[in-house]
């Protein structure tokens, strides 16, 4: 299953192109909240702290999507017991730039930088904390967006007595869950779901867990989650009939679903529009590669269903 598992990131029925964004309810339109930086003791001495190590042209920032989140949090990263305090702040200048700063405080040394990161985006798109390496440490999430409709995705952990990143990928929505692994046994991995802006309303929609070195497709996770993937698809087919793209994405997650037969039989609906209109987008070896893994997955559907010799 793909599940949430303690962040607040929910998943989504109908999705707009206009720019990056975490996922909401169907029809909200959550404008991001303001936040005071000195709202508690703690953060006040947090903004304080963090203003030490800015230089005089610099600004905290606050994550444009991110509900309940502000440009400084406090979050053990590096599992000594004590919160260290991670920033998002921009320089203002001729060449703008935005920035993660991470600092830590050594029992009688007081406070010193971690980290100090450079991003490629012109703004922080959201900032969250996930055990992503399944260490049992949080690690940093932060996307940044890059232009029009994608975002960066940055992910840093603690290794080697450093914070180091371990990632990176772009998308235009993100969800996070968790993973189950095989035998339905519950994995303790977070999952990211990652939806690419391909062309109209259509996305490349692909889900990642860690294998113990890096970011890597997680197919444990597909059953459950493309379900949600298929009812998007289901929509678009019907908004436009003759998109051979929209059927060409529903094929997909309907295969990635469990759903071989719906995926020939939307692959078939792509492949007549495509008769009809050969330069329509995407290419007939694009849409033979699903079906071809279709029948593949009907087939072993029939060996596992056979009896036993």
């Amino acid at each position: 299953m793909f599940v949430k598992k303690g962040i607040s990131i929910l998943c989504v029925a109908s999705i707009t192109v206009t720019g990056c964004s975490l996922f909401l309810p169907p029809g909200d339109m959550i404008k991001p909240p303001v936040f005071a930086y000195a709202s508690t003791p703690k953060d006040e001495k947090a903004f304080h702290v963090v203003s030490e190590f800015l230089p005089p042209n610099a600004e905290i920032i606050n994550p444009k999507n991110a509900q309940e989140q502000r440009g400084i949090q406090l979050k053990d990263i590096n599992g000594d017991g004590k919160a260290e305090i991670i920033a998002l702040y921009k320089v203002k200048g001729d060449e703008e730039q935005h920035r993660l700063i991470v600092l830590q405080e050594e029992e009688g040394e007081g406070w010193s930088k971690l980290l100090d990161y450079r991003a490629e985006g012109y703004t922080a798109d959201f900032f969250k904390f996930a055990d992503i390496t399944n260490d049992g440490k949080d690690d940093i999430l932060i996307g940044w967006r890059l232009g029009g409709t994608t975002c960066g995705l940055d992910i840093f952990t603690w290794k080697d007595s450093q914070l180091k990143k371990i990632a990176s990928d772009y998308y235009s929505k993100i969800e996070l869950g968790a993973v189950s692994g095989p035998n339905k046994k519950q994995d303790d991995r977070v999952a990211i779901a990652l939806w690419k802006h391909d062309t109209g309303e259509a996305f490349e929609v692909d889900v990642l867990a860690w294998d113990g070195t890096k970011l890597a497709p997680a197919p444990e996770a597909y059953p459950h989650y493309f379900k949600k993937v298929v009812l998007y698809y289901e929509q678009k087919v019907k908004e436009m009939p003759d998109a051979a793209f929209y059927w060409y994405y529903l094929a997909d997650a309907q295969v990635k679903a469990g759903q071989p037969e719906s995926g020939v039989k939307s692959i078939e609906k792509a492949l007549s529009i495509k008769r009809v209109h050969p330069s329509y987008y995407p290419e007939n070896s694009q849409l033979e590669n699903v079906k071809r893994a279709a029948l593949s997955m009907i087939e072993s559907q029939k060996k596992e269903e056979s009896p036993k010799k």
